[in-house]
């Protein structure tokens, strides 16, 4: 049957459309970008806990007791950090704006690497394109991206990883080959949750059996390029290394109520595009998506279902990244299958990228320290505060105290749950408290959540200050014992 033109006049501009949406959700990102780049204030508690890391790894102490000062726990393995360090020691001083650099030139590198790999599997420059920048689109993109933190990056070197593999498996290019276990190595060592793409190529090589073969040979050279690292790392740090990145980090609070909260915010911007995924398989079959595409499908799938992850204490939007990248890569290998796209799914395509897109705006709202920095008088008072103390400082704004040059003595985000579960023993921060040692307290809920801390503080120390969310105390003034 011939297709009417200007259906495919109106299918070619409802893809453009979507590309224009996606442009914007680039404008958007861009300007997120630039505020937090020129804001000298932190306003994440985990930009904190990397601008930490890196100091650590510059003093040979990541991997350290959680038991004695600094009580730090290396939630990353330590390649981020060494990247910020890297760029402090060449700048001659800590500042904020180098590792959100890192992660927007990072979450571009993404937006790049996914057009181009869908370029190469087959897709045209224009769908390529509106999967590329469909990617920036939701609101826990646009609110994490330009934030200091180590997800886009292992996204960057996930995906340089997937289609380096993909060429390699095309082109039998053992050159290409290792050049893509090399990424996903650098993935795993920026973020060690990271190893679902290569899961999910080793899979897609034993489902194939013109390289099912190859598959241990290649599952040797992953092996090599990150179990090597990582045992040698064990070795240096006598175990500490295992102990902070496995068992601390497995050994966490479940919060599966809040889990559910967020599945249904995930749903709200992604369930446009996963309706279009099923639409598209109910009309061609799984068989036909799943040969077009099978390694994408596959970590796609796992990716959807890193979701769960987000139960854990402590997780935020970040959780969500990978999931949505996975959902873009099953929904891009299914609009491949249609060959011409009519008017309907041009259209789908469009609704959902728009749902994707505005669900959520409430959320991309700029903190004030970031949206206005000049206006922001608690930030800076609580700067001058932790600059000036006369003693030490136990705060909960990492950042304000690396910043400042100031000693940090505790990350409290996992310590409570670590000592509940014999992992830490904090008998010494408690003890410091009840001495009053510390010149100045900021705290907003973490600290006092460590047993033991609340009541210590509401004895020996006195609220002086609120800066925003946090609270300023120091120590109560000794009453003379009684004659």
């Amino acid at each position: 049957m011939v297709r009417s033109p200007w259906r495919d006049r109106a299918a070619r501009a409802a893809r453009l459309g979507a590309v224009v949406i996606g442009a914007e959700g680039l404008w958007r990102l861009a300007s997120a970008g630039a505020a937090y780049l020129r804001s000298p204030y932190s306003a994440d508690y985990g930009e904190g806990t990397v601008l930490v890391l890196a100091r650590l790894l510059a003093e040979g102490r990541y991997f350290g007791t959680v038991d004695a000062y600094p009580m730090v726990h290396a939630i990353y393995p330590p390649l981020f950090p060494a990247l910020v360090h890297a760029g402090f020691a060449a700048l001659g001083e800590p500042v904020l704006w180098l590792p959100r650099l890192l992660s927007l030139l990072a979450t571009l590198a993404v937006v790049l690497l996914l057009a181009g790999l869908l370029r190469e599997e087959g897709h045209g420059r224009l769908d390529a394109a509106l999967w590329g920048t469909a990617f920036v689109l939701p609101w826990f993109v646009q609110t994490w991206a330009p934030r200091g933190r180590v997800d886009l990056q292992a996204l960057a070197f996930t995906l340089a990883g997937l289609a380096l593999h993909r060429a390699a498996t095309r082109e039998r290019r053992h050159g290409r080959l290792v050049g893509a276990w090399l990424f996903f190595a650098f993935a795993f060592f920026t973020r060690h949750s990271a190893v679902l793409a290569p899961c999910a190529v080793l899979l897609d090589g034993l489902l194939d059996p013109t390289r099912r073969r190859r598959v241990p040979g290649e599952a040797c050279l992953g092996l090599a390029l990150i179990g090597g690292p990582l045992l040698v790392l064990h070795l240096a740090t006598g175990g500490a290394s295992s102990r902070h990145l496995f068992v601390y980090t497995v050994d966490v609070h479940y919060e599966w109520g809040r889990a559910l909260s967020s599945l249904g915010q995930f749903a709200s911007v992604a369930g446009g595009v996963a309706v279009l995924a099923l639409a598209v398989v109910a009309c061609r079959g799984p068989h036909a998506v799943f040969r077009q595409g099978r390694a994408l499908v596959l970590y796609g799938a796992m990716a959807m279902g890193s979701f769960a992850a987000i139960a854990k204490s402590g997780a935020a939007q970040n959780y969500m990244i990978e999931p949505w990248l996975g959902l873009l890569l099953i929904a891009s290998v299914c609009w491949r299958t249609l060959d011409r796209p009519g008017l309907f799914p041009g259209l789908l395509l469009l609704v959902a990228l728009a749902a994707a897109s505005f669900a959520g705006r409430d959320l991309e709202r700029l903190p004030r320290p970031i949206r206005a920095p000049h206006n922001a008088w608690e930030s800076a008072e609580l700067d001058r505060l932790i600059r000036d103390a006369r003693g030490p400082v136990l705060s909960e704004n990492l950042a304000a105290l690396v910043l400042a040059r100031r000693q940090v003595w505790v990350d409290p985000v996992n310590l409570p749950h670590m000592e509940r579960r014999g992992h830490a023993d904090l008998s010494s921060l408690r003890t410091d408290c009840r001495a009053r040692r510390f010149a100045l307290v900021v705290d907003e809920y973490r600290l006092r959540a460590i047993p033991g801390l609340r009541e210590c503080m509401i004895e020996h120390y006195e609220p002086v200050r609120d800066l925003g969310r946090y609270r300023v105390s120091r120590p109560r003034p000794r009453v003379p014992a009684p004659e």
